[in-house]
């Protein structure tokens, strides 16, 4: 915990806090795309291409009070190269050729998809064979790998937005005391999440886009507020985002250099 000096003096924060290794927890793994919607503003694509734990069913070793001998128990796993590999080959993959629109197969082209992944060293390249193999399999969808730029969380939608609105849901749903429990929370809010607030984070990606050429590609900036909220009550709501004059001069600048 962060306490300011006034907090300390006054003493007035009193808290317990668990150790990181004894508090629950579990890794997902999330893949979402920009939602669509038709020209009357029904949803034809929520954007939500899955979400899927980083777990395994392991036998208890011992009896317990709570469960007999071999019992399958759900525990999380460390996310390794070897184990996201597997899971982006056969999970993501074939959830984004089963759920993603598809409208080019009528002109005889391939459906350009772009993943972009962050980079901790459990992620792995562009050009792995294994990877290469499996997206070079499929005749209607050209899958391609790209990396968050470097000190960027705010360029990743998912940090951008949803997981914060994910857990914030989650949190009022009954606590759980298992790792299946805090799946089956985690599941239900993102069961329920609104193909609209989706679309908002998209928005508010595009934004800060443009905030990072404004701040010559740092991240020392305040993420813009458009008033979503009151544009898409007016039917104003914009499909994206025009670059700011400013940006535009600042790229020239350094394209001229």
């Amino acid at each position: 915990m962060y306490l300011t000096k006034k907090e300390i003096e006054d003493n007035k924060v009193k808290a317990k806090v668990q150790h990181k290794s004894h508090i629950m927890k579990v890794m997902f793994l999330t893949a979402v795309g920009r939602p669509r919607f038709n020209r009357d503003g029904e949803c034809t694509f929520d954007g939500k291409i899955g979400m899927w734990p980083f777990v395994d069913k392991i036998p208890a070793k011992r009896n317990s009070k709570n469960r007999a001998k071999g019992t399958l128990e759900t525990k999380n796993v460390s996310v390794t190269k070897d184990r996201y590999r597997e899971y982006m080959i056969n999970k993501v993959l074939p959830a984004i050729y089963a759920r993603f629109p598809c409208d080019r197969v009528g002109r005889g082209e391939k459906q350009p998809v772009f993943i972009q992944q962050d980079n901790p060293y459990s992620h792995i390249k562009k050009d792995d064979p294994e990877w290469v193999e499996a997206c070079s399999q499929h005749r209607h969808f050209a899958v391609q790998l790209i990396e968050q730029p470097a000190n960027s969380p705010d360029t990743n939608v998912l940090d951008l937005g949803l997981f914060r609105a994910l857990q914030s849901e989650a949190w009022k749903l009954k606590k759980g005391r298992t790792i299946d429990n805090l799946i089956e929370n985690v599941q239900k809010t993102w069961d329920v999440y609104d193909a609209s607030l989706l679309n908002r984070i998209w928005l508010t990606h595009q934004s800060v886009l443009d905030e990072i050429i404004l701040n010559d590609g740092g991240n020392d900036y305040n993420i813009a507020h458009i008033n979503k909220d009151r544009l898409e009550r007016m039917g104003k709501l914009p499909e994206s985002l025009l670059v700011s004059d400013r940006a535009i001069e600042l790229a020239r600048r350094v394209r001229d250099f």
